[in-house]
């Protein structure tokens, strides 16, 4: 578990006695407390005179979350996919449960809805060696009853429950700072979910707005050159424009191959993709004030033709602050870098232990990417470092597949090559951001 995390909640239910993976998953949903006895169900006194049985009496369920583990047909985790301007999906979930012993039914035999019904908290997580990984934490969203004694479940993460239609609202005050922003609107919608802001560079216009919270958030972490994502552990996150150095939580960075034998971690299904898709050489931005200003990037422009940004509702005040925005776009995403489309990892496989660095990948890692290829001078090996900004697991009795996606290079270990440079043999370069 990583050093910011919530710790897992305590879980009971049933599990089987020997577990044949090295790490144990967890599927714990939030459950009502349970009705031993109600009142017009015909197995109880209404008030019984010796005090056994009273109206409607509830019984605790003594833990945080049962769990769905000895139910599970299959589950996938997705959380991420930003797209070119920064703004990631929520977290979402689907799994498929056996219900032919009807334990998990929404309903009682009367047809009340009494458990398992949308908001209910659903966590997922794994251990291994005793510690715990965060994969999920989010809500019930539906819980559809099949005919053939199945439950197709869904969750998502926090996001779901800021992106609702509100009438007009102002966020906050002029000059706020952009946690001091974020925090104003988590409070006015009563939000007390779990949350890490950074501090943020620019500061804010006040106005009225009909956008959701959600889209509220989004436009603040875009007029500041940040990312909003909900983490793992459920906590809604905002990372400022140093998002690009990874995160201060990774307890080491992994070293991926799809044709390096001697590579830590060998993944399958691998894309390697240079495209033009997140080229961004003008960045045209006007804030709320219609205020506007533009950067280019002649070099970029000459090179890739013109990929232009528009920003139409930006809420920086200073000009200042609009420029060095705009001067961060285009430096960053100015150049044609080569990213990961996806690469997978077969967790159970035979050949190596990739339990741990599988189940322990966050949005916002640092990953090491390492490729043999042909080149125009021969044989070259890319070292590249990138920022994971997708992760899919595919869960189900028998297999796990931990699929990844990552942003464009953030960095990269240039290796000299013996009889190709004026270098020593092999010479390692240095990382750069």
């Amino acid at each position: 578990m990583r050093v910011d995390d919530l710790p897992v909640p305590t879980i009971g239910g049933d599990r089987p006695t020997t577990e044949r993976w090295p790490a144990h998953l967890f599927i714990g949903v939030q459950r009502q407390p349970v009705s031993s006895y109600v009142y017009d169900d015909f197995t109880a006194n209404y008030d019984d005179p010796e005090g056994d049985f009273t109206y409607d009496d509830q019984q605790d369920f003594p833990y945080d979350r049962y769990d769905l583990f000895c139910n599970f047909h299959g589950l996938t985790i997705t959380s991420g996919t930003n797209d070119p301007e920064g703004r990631f999906e929520a977290g979402h979930v689907e799994m498929t449960l056996d219900n032919r012993d009807g334990s998990l039914s929404q309903y009682d035999a009367s047809g009340r809805l009494v458990d398992y019904f949308p908001g209910r908290a659903l966590d997922i997580w794994a251990t291994i060696d005793g510690e715990a990984f965060w994969l999920f934490s989010g809500e019930i969203t539906a819980w559809r009853e099949r005919a053939d004694d199945t439950i197709e479940a869904e969750a998502f993460d926090a996001f779901t429950r800021l992106n609702q239609k509100v009438p007009q609202w102002n966020p906050g005050y002029y000059g706020d700072t952009v946690t001091e922003r974020l925090g104003k609107i988590r409070d006015a919608f009563f939000y007390t979910g779990p949350t890490r802001f950074d501090h943020g560079t620019v500061t804010l216009h006040s106005f009225f707005t009909t956008a959701t919270p959600l889209e509220e958030m989004q436009a603040v972490a875009l007029s500041d050159g940040g990312i909003l994502f909900t983490d793992a552990d459920g906590t809604l996150t905002y990372r400022d424009r140093m998002w690009l150095l990874g995160r201060g939580d990774q307890p080491e960075i992994p070293i991926f191959s799809d044709n390096v034998c001697d590579a830590p971690y060998t993944v399958w299904d691998s894309e390697m993709l240079t495209d033009d898709d997140v080229i961004v050489n003008v960045a045209n931005l006007t804030n709320v004030a219609k205020v506007s200003l533009s950067a280019r990037n002649d070099n970029s422009v000459l090179r890739y033709g013109e990929h232009t940004l528009e920003h139409t509702a930006d809420q920086w005040i200073s000009t200042a602050d609009g420029s060095d925005l705009a001067n961060f776009l285009v430096s960053r995403l100015g150049d044609a870098y080569l990213r990961l489309e996806q690469f997978s990892l077969h967790l159970p496989a035979p050949h190596q232990d990739a339990w741990r660095v599988g189940i322990d990948r966050r949005l916002g890692d640092v990953v090491t990417w390492v490729h043999e290829q042909a080149a125009t001078t021969g044989a070259d090996l890319l070292v590249l470092n990138l920022i994971v900004r997708s992760i899919n697991h595919a869960i189900t009795p028998e297999t796990w597949v931990a699929t990844f996606a990552t942003s464009r290079t953030v960095g990269s270990t240039i290796v000299q090559r013996y009889d190709r440079t004026t270098y020593r043999y092999d010479q390692g370069g240095v990382y750069v951001i």
